[in-house]
């Protein structure tokens, strides 16, 4: 658990780098564009590649991964090999199809994700489709790539990817501001195609070669495909459930899209940078476990995930609910980007952040089940969930506007995790819900004190400095203090083990420097 540990730690770091270079991409965008014009309407669309073709990577990175393992153990490295081929081909064929479909037919897909655009903004929307769907493709044939690296233990490579990407893009949105916002979305596309670049460039150094086969009549690629289709609605919740949120709000106006978009990016960033790399880890070690049939192993993973994520989670959840507004207004209030802007974004992450721990132990969940190689449930679980936010969606956004498609989606969540619960129980039997239950408790405990030691400290600092950086930061270095504090006290088993790690790198890195400074000598 160790190891895995700290590949997780190693790609938070990282990702937090990435994620930071990301985010002076959106402050590039957000100062230049603002939330109206042609930026609401870029936002309004760009989710439309990123949910088709995202969806064929992350379903083909869950169904391939644990087959592998399965061709490896049976049949042997060389017919892994091939079948990794056969499913690289195949997803290149699928994949262009749907891009030619994206650039013949553009109109129908901005109607179903989009529907509230009319005239010149449904125009300039279709236009910028076409030009996305190009990047799509190398998104969706990515995740063969992805998962090929992962196998192989190289989690850092997919994670940097991000980095020239957002290089790119800030250097397109700039130029596009002085020629034409076309410029930005062809600068965009061409990020995305180099993120596959320099994936398919290092697993060949992993050992990848290329081969071009496609074999329909695989056995292997045959029960393969009796998992995707149920894992494609499994994995598809959070992206559909966000494309209705996004879909619904441009009928507010495409400011109220920027807004849901904005907090969703921040609700992506914690995730992004914490749970994703904790799954991009622990699934390869879960799909291993199983074929090694080592059942001790498969539930402590189990147990330290879930654990993990609350402990990360929860705390980052309350904060972000009672500091929305200057978390908003200290990243994106400059340029075209005003305090109206900064109120409505901050009542949308509200929103979003009541179910953040949901959506991220909906991904565990989901992971820990298609290692299990049940896919039934996760897939009654997702239809179960969209239809509950898209009934939910009708309601609150009546009730609270554009703000009600946020909380609408969380509490929907919030009630699809319990239900998967229930299930891992009924499938696995014993997965550590003992201590699952201790650290979710001890951690409520620690967030609510903290909660109001944030919100007294903030409050007070506002009326001594008024400067909301410092506000903040202070704000969030007392709540953080005093988190760690109290789940120290209370004695949680994973805290202690990630200050074990911090300590042997601490000690590592002592090592070496003294064992630098004595050759030196």
């Amino acid at each position: 658990m160790s190891k895995i540990a700290k590949n997780t730690a190693l790609i938070m770091i990282l990702g937090v780098f990435c994620k930071v270079i990301g985010f002076g991409r959106d402050q590039a965008f957000i100062a230049l564009y603002g939330i109206n014009g042609y930026g609401g309407i870029y936002l309004a669309v760009s989710s439309i590649p990123d949910i088709i073709f995202a969806l064929i990577g992350a379903c083909i990175i869950t169904t391939f991964i644990p087959m592998h393992y399965e061709i490896k153990s049976i049949d042997g490295e060389e017919r892994a090999n091939k079948f990794l081929n056969n499913v690289f081909n195949i997803t290149i064929v699928v994949s262009l199809c749907i891009t030619l479909f994206g650039i013949i037919f553009p109109d129908i897909l901005v109607k179903l994700f989009a529907m509230g655009l009319k005239g010149s903004q449904f125009n300039t929307a279709v236009k910028f489709t076409q030009i996305l769907m190009i990047g799509g493709f190398f998104t969706g044939i990515s995740g063969v790539i992805t998962a090929f690296l992962n196998i192989n233990e190289e989690f850092v490579i997919p994670t940097i990817v991000s980095l020239p990407f957002n290089i790119i893009s800030i250097i397109s949105i700039f130029i596009s501001i002085k020629t034409s916002p076309y410029v930005m979305v062809i600068g965009i596309s061409i990020g995305l195609i180099s993120k596959f670049l320099i994936q398919i460039i290092y697993a060949y150094k992993k050992g990848y070669r290329y081969k071009f086969k496609i074999d329909i009549k695989d056995k292997y690629l045959r029960k393969m495909m009796i998992l995707l289709i149920p894992i494609l609605i499994g994995v598809a919740v959070n992206q559909v459930n966000s494309a209705v949120d996004n879909s619904m709000a441009t009928n507010f106006g495409v400011g109220c899209v920027s807004a849901i978009s904005y907090a969703g990016k921040l609700n992506s960033f914690i995730m992004g940078i914490f749970t994703v790399s904790l799954t991009s880890v622990i699934y390869p070690k879960l799909s291993e476990l199983l074929v090694d049939k080592n059942k001790d192993g498969f539930v402590s993973i189990i147990t330290k995930s879930i654990n993990l994520v609350i402990i990360f989670i929860l705390p980052v959840s309350a904060g972000a609910i009672i500091l929305s507004s200057p978390i908003v207004s200290i990243l994106f209030e400059k340029g075209r980007f005003d305090s109206n802007a900064t109120y409505m974004t901050a009542l949308a992450l509200s929103g979003y952040s009541v179910g953040m721990i949901a959506y991220s132990l909906r991904d565990i969940l989901g992971k820990i089940f298609y290692s299990l190689k049940d896919t039934k449930t996760p897939m009654i679980n997702g239809i179960i969930a969209v239809i509950l936010n898209i009934v939910m969606d009708i309601y609150f956004s009546k009730v609270f506007g554009y703000a009600g498609l946020t909380l609408a989606t969380s509490i929907s969540s919030i009630v699809c995790i319990i239900t998967l619960f229930i299930s891992l129980h009924k499938k696995a039997g014993y997965f550590g819900q003992d201590k699952i239950f201790s650290t979710l408790i001890k951690s409520l405990i620690s967030v609510i004190i903290m909660s109001f030691t944030v919100k007294f400290v903030f409050n007070n600092m506002s009326n001594l400095i008024d400067i909301k950086i410092i506000d903040l930061s202070v704000s969030i270095l007392a709540g953080g203090f005093v988190y760690l504090g109290l789940m120290y006290i209370l004695k949680v088993d994973e805290l202690n083990m990630i200050l074990e790690i911090a300590i042997k790198y601490k000690e590592k890195l002592i090592s070496s420097v003294k064992k630098e400074k004595s050759e030196l000598i």
